[in-house]
């Protein structure tokens, strides 16, 4: 159970000019997005890592030098292949901004840049084709670091009992149901 609670004055709420309240909401909406996100990632990295393996397929913990054989883009196609063909139809990247950052970088042999923008406004970008997302909770790139995952994460489910709802009270100690 997550919930979020602002506190603001009765002076504040008589006073507002705008819609204070459609404001705190769209806040609260945002953090706890932020949280759902979390366990979100938390069940990705939970799903690509298997115990006893240290580098398992679908993980990544470092870029290396783009110039060097088998570091840099050869890396990110060696990830690629490394997710069985059935689960690469659907596959997307996961990655914190960092990686990102540094796979913006990233040239193929062509010159060409591994990463593409998406074409249309709100769909993500693509990294070999395949979508981008970013988690803040996926570690930055590093030593025994796992920086990045690919895989299927359609079967990756998050389940929201209840629905989400906003309420407001001037109750005291509203917040602990």
């Amino acid at each position: 159970k997550y919930g979020f609670i602002s506190y603001v004055p009765s002076e504040l709420m008589q006073d507002a000019t705008f819609d204070l309240e459609g404001y705190l909401a769209r806040s609260a909406g945002r953090e706890l997005g932020r949280r759902v996100s979390k366990v979100a990632a938390a069940g990705v990295i939970a799903s690509f890592t298997t115990a006893g393996v240290t580098a398992p397929a679908g993980v990544v913990s470092d870029f290396g030098d783009q110039t060097a054989v088998g570091e840099g883009t050869d890396l990110i196609y060696k990830l690629f292949h490394s997710v069985l063909p059935e689960y690469r139809s659907n596959a997307s990247w996961v990655m914190a901004d960092p990686s990102a950052a540094l796979l913006r970088a990233l040239k193929g042999s062509n010159g060409q840049s591994v990463w593409q923008p998406a074409l249309v406004a709100g769909d993500p970008d693509l990294l070999v084709g395949k979508p981008v997302y970013i988690a803040p909770q996926i570690d930055s790139p590093g030593a025994n670091k796992k920086s990045m995952y690919f895989g299927d994460l359609s079967a990756l489910l998050v389940r929201i009992a209840g629905g989400l709802r906003f309420e407001r009270s001037d109750d005291f100690k509203f917040g602990n149901d």
